[in-house]
């Protein structure tokens, strides 16, 4: 092989930066898959570990400061990690223009901090007891700047992106996402874990600033968007999709023709139906196209008082049974009842249990085929 300008692909396992492995097999098959379509690919490890993560899970493990401790460390790794590789370009035959680095999980997490990375550093004065970023002191003449970032269900810890942040990146996430959210939220509902803010709302910075971007959300898939149980098996669609997209968001990029984009992608709620999901508040994202155009369905009004009577209106070719589940903006699902919807243009009542004031998610549902969701309002 005498080519020496291939790009170099960086990937980041996940793992709560408590656990994981560059040799899980999840990562060994992404290593062998863009190896063999031209890329050097390094499998990369980084520091994990925070006070008690190996005793306990991982909302019982350490305060909030020690986990961002732990996220500091990795960064400080990935971005010593691109300097040694620049030092050693001439032996490993790559270009150090064409440099991605792609991380899944907490590794995702660690790729996003590029976004915006001073949040991180001048909290609780982690520069100054952990030392700088770029800590190598070795090959510190060498930049770490990368041609993009792909982000397998990662967020950030701020909305807010750099002003200098110019990088193109990608990100895949499915809806259901009750690890890593999709919006913002705690991680993994832990308090100690720190807040963050995923595509939807990184996305938003990103347009604004004008950094290409791409987004892609794959509807009623949550955090096992990846998950490989049988070698044997053929390739779960979402996954496939993820490969694909990502070589063509690489290739993009290389040839200067980085396009930001959204697309979102409801075959995932063939295997996660979005019922199961525990996060629906972005269910109205897939319920736009979730609906066959042929068969209508819509609850009114959307507005509640005292009066818990709603108005089913719909259009169907012949009859067909629903079911109507409402859920609190938590994702507990609060009622659920079945609804015989005649053929043609109809309008019916039914009696819907709103107790408390808040905003309210519905869905209409034939077992995994969703016909609409929606907010609702109880003032």
């Amino acid at each position: 092989d005498q080519m020496m300008q291939r790009p170099l692909l960086v990937l980041y396992h996940g793992g709560g930066f408590k656990s994981g492995s560059r040799n899980v097999g999840i990562m060994q098959f992404f290593a062998n898959y863009f190896a063999q379509r031209g890329y050097i690919v390094v499998s990369a490890d980084y520091r994990m570990g925070w006070e008690k993560s190996e005793e306990t899970i991982l909302c019982g493990a350490g305060t909030q400061s020690d986990y961002l401790d732990a996220q500091y460390r990795a960064m400080q790794d990935e971005r010593a990690l691109i300097q040694y590789y620049k030092s050693q370009s001439n032996s490993l035959k790559f270009d150090t223009n064409r440099i991605f680095i792609f991380g899944i999980s907490s590794g995702a997490t660690l790729v996003c901090s590029r976004l915006e990375d001073e949040w991180i550093s001048q909290d609780n004065s982690r520069k100054e007891r952990l030392g700088a970023l770029e800590v190598f002191e070795g090959n510190r003449n060498f930049s770490t700047n990368v041609a993009g970032i792909l982000s397998f269900a990662g967020a950030n810890l701020t909305p807010h992106i750099s002003t200098d942040y110019h990088t193109p990146i990608v990100f895949f996430h499915g809806t259901c996402d009750n690890a890593v959210p999709f919006d913002e939220q705690y991680l993994a509902s832990c308090s100690n874990l720190g807040y963050y803010f995923g595509p939807d709302a990184l996305s938003q910075g990103l347009e604004n600033q004008g950094v290409c971007y791409q987004k892609n959300i794959y509807c009623g898939y949550g955090h096992d968007l990846a998950s490989i149980e049988d070698v044997d098996r053929t390739l779960p669609w979402a996954l496939e999709d993820v490969l694909e997209k990502s070589i063509h968001f690489m290739q993009s990029v290389m040839c200067g023709q980085c396009v930001s984009n959204t697309q979102v992608s409801n075959l995932g709620v063939d295997i996660h139906p979005v019922a199961d999901c525990n996060r629906m508040v972005y269910n109205d994202i897939c319920g736009d196209i979730l609906p066959p155009e042929n068969q209508k369905i819509e609850i009114s009004p959307n507005l509640f008082h005292d009066d818990n009577t709603a108005y089913i209106n719909s259009n169907f070719e012949q009859e067909k049974t629903v079911t109507l589940n409402i859920y609190n903006v938590n994702g507990v699902r609060i009622q659920t009842q079945k609804i015989i919807i005649p053929a043609g243009v109809t309008t019916q009542t039914v009696q819907i249990n709103l107790v408390d004031k808040g905003v309210y998610l519905f869905q209409f549902i034939d077992g995994k085929e969703m016909y609409a969701s929606g907010k609702i309002w109880k003032i």
